[in-house]
């Protein structure tokens, strides 16, 4: 099934009993909201391009805040985290789900920036 996003567009390629596997792809210039999962661990491996990443704590102290080209990333259950992409092209990476992994199990705290153009 493939699910369009403002961002770009995700698909889930297996799932099974605590675990969940999708194929992202982020648009140039695209951040996706910045979130969190209480039930979950998710795995990113980024095999294409530049990501700038922020990881926070539960309580918001910066984890890690970076740039990745290609690599792999994991983000633990409660960290909050956003992902722009920072290339001139678009993004794939396989998103490994660990846990409990539904949709529903996503907590938002902005769901995009809109940045306006002056004319």
């Amino acid at each position: 099934m493939h699910t369009k996003r403002h961002w770009g567009a995700y698909e889930i390629i297996e799932e099974f009993t605590g675990i969940k596997i999708k194929k992202l792809t982020i648009n140039s210039g695209a951040t996706l909201s910045l979130q969190r999962h209480q039930k979950r661990d998710e795995y990113w491996f980024i095999n294409n391009g530049q990501l700038l990443v922020e990881i926070l704590t539960p309580n918001f102290v910066p984890k890690n805040y970076g740039v990745v080209n290609n690599g792999m990333l994991k983000i633990e259950k409660g960290h909050w985290h956003r992902f722009t992409n920072i290339g001139e092209k678009h993004i794939h990476i396989i998103e490994v789900q660990m846990g409990i992994c539904e949709e529903e199990d996503i907590e938002r705290l902005t769901y995009y920036v809109v940045e306006q153009k002056k004319n």
